[in-house]
């Protein structure tokens, strides 16, 4: 499966531990799928805009969203908080975001 970002194709299977180097679409990109060994997810948010992230699968906007990067912020986000379905991100704007995923 691929997701389109502003870049092209975006693989949606990721390897878990290793960094991935994202380009996120306003239309909304998987950037983790279901992971029932997820411990956390790390984010760097270093586009031109803000990064809107749903936990449920379902596309976010910058009116309906869970989780809000600003530019030039990093977050880790545990298990705890964001549980281990797909966690799907949509951009205000292009620019790289970086995941690595911790299971």
């Amino acid at each position: 499966m691929f997701g389109t970002g502003l870049a092209g194709n975006i693989p949606r299977t990721f390897q878990p531990g290793t960094r991935q180097t994202l380009t996120i679409s306003f239309l909304g990109t998987t950037i983790a799928n279901a992971n029932n060994l997820r411990q956390s997810l790390l984010i760097s948010n270093q586009s031109g805009g803000d990064l809107y992230l749903n936990i449920d699968g379902t596309t976010p906007s910058s009116s309906n969203y869970m989780i809000k990067i600003t530019t030039g912020q990093d977050r880790i986000l545990r298990a705890e908080e964001i549980g281990h379905g797909a966690i799907t991100a949509a951009a205000a704007s292009s620019g790289n975001t970086y995941v690595q995923e911790i299971s």
